[in-house]
């Protein structure tokens, strides 16, 4: 009896032993890698909304009335991320606003909006993006989306935008009403030459530091009329004026209706008599 006792102490010290020792290994492998990783999976019936904000990929996916299964798993690392989401609705009953599937990706100077919204009936959505920096600064991003209403019937938008100077200049503009079934996939690549979005007000701050500010530039820009200069930054009156001596036709002409107007009077006030 006591045998048995003993063998069955040292067989459970050796199990702890390596079961420790697997744990040791284990935290080991996870710190050996930087990235982190975000794991999310729920399913049930009724209600649920589920958001998430990643840097280059955000989720708004919810149901107010059916059976839902919903799976995110994002790993992210010194600028780089890797998403991947699945939503599945089965009968659902909503069609409501708050029935949606909302993805929006961005990278490598591009904005992609999906917006499905009013679901109902069955409903499937899927999708796979991968966003990468090079340590050049060369952006990279990949992305495939999926959805599958041929079951249902929702309101779908989709919006892909490229992003400039000047602000986001749309490049795709998509609606859809009723069951439909989509696939859309990017893969782009892009080196940033100048600072994208910097600041959309950076003309005018521009235009204050090298004009308004400066000391050195005039208060104002004044187009002088003729016979006028400026002096000590006043406009006075030319004291070098030409003069004009005026011609003998435009003398004629200047006496001409003082010697003429009394004699065109009394013609008039003859006629009337």
């Amino acid at each position: 009896m006591i045998v048995c006792w003993r063998l069955a102490f040292f067989g459970a010290l050796i199990i702890s032993a390596l079961a420790m020792a697997g744990l040791v290994v284990s935290v080991g492998c996870l710190n050996d890698s930087n990235a982190s990783v975000s794991e999310l999976d729920i399913s049930g019936s009724g209600a649920m909304r589920v958001q998430n904000y990643g840097d280059h990929y955000r989720d708004d996916s919810g149901v107010t009335d059916g059976k839902y299964v919903y799976s995110m798993d994002r790993t992210w690392e010194a600028g780089n991320e890797t998403v991947q989401k699945s939503f599945v609705l089965v009968s659902s009953k909503g069609g409501t606003l708050l029935d949606r599937d909302i993805e929006m990706i961005s990278g490598a100077g591009n904005k992609r909006i999906y917006r499905t919204t009013n679901i109902e009936g069955d409903f499937e959505a899927g999708s796979e993006t991968t966003f990468t920096i090079t340590p050049a600064g060369v952006e990279s991003s990949e992305s495939t989306v999926t959805l599958d209403v041929a079951n249902g019937t929702a309101k779908l938008d989709i919006r892909v935008m490229n992003l400039t100077n000047h602000g986001p200049a749309t490049i795709l503009d998509l609606q859809a009403v009723g069951n439909f079934t989509m696939r859309s996939y990017y893969n782009l690549s892009y080196e940033e030459q100048v600072k994208v979005l910097e600041d959309p007000l950076a003309f005018c701050f521009a235009l204050d530091r090298d004009n308004i500010r400066d000391t050195t530039v005039p208060d104002s820009l004044y187009f002088l009329p003729p016979g006028y200069e400026m002096v000590d930054g006043k406009i006075i009156r030319s004291l070098n004026i030409p003069t004009i001596e005026p011609s003998p036709e435009i003398s004629a002409n200047t006496t001409q209706p003082e010697t003429v107007a009394p004699a065109a009077r009394k013609e008039r006030a003859a006629k009337s008599s």
